[in-house]
């Protein structure tokens, strides 16, 4: 999709993590330091445990 058109609100992509603290805390922390998001792929990945 980002790539058909990079006129967007922005798109984040997340790997998938069970444990919700740590999932929101993720994505806090990858996209706050991105902002604005307008017309970004953003990719949250879950931490190797």
């Amino acid at each position: 999709m980002h790539r058909c058109d990079s006129n967007h609100f922005g798109i984040i992509a997340c790997t998938n993590n069970l444990n919700w603290e740590q999932f929101a805390a993720r994505i806090d922390e990858t996209v706050t330091p991105e902002e604005p998001l307008q017309g970004k792929l953003i990719r949250v990945v879950r931490p190797v445990t």
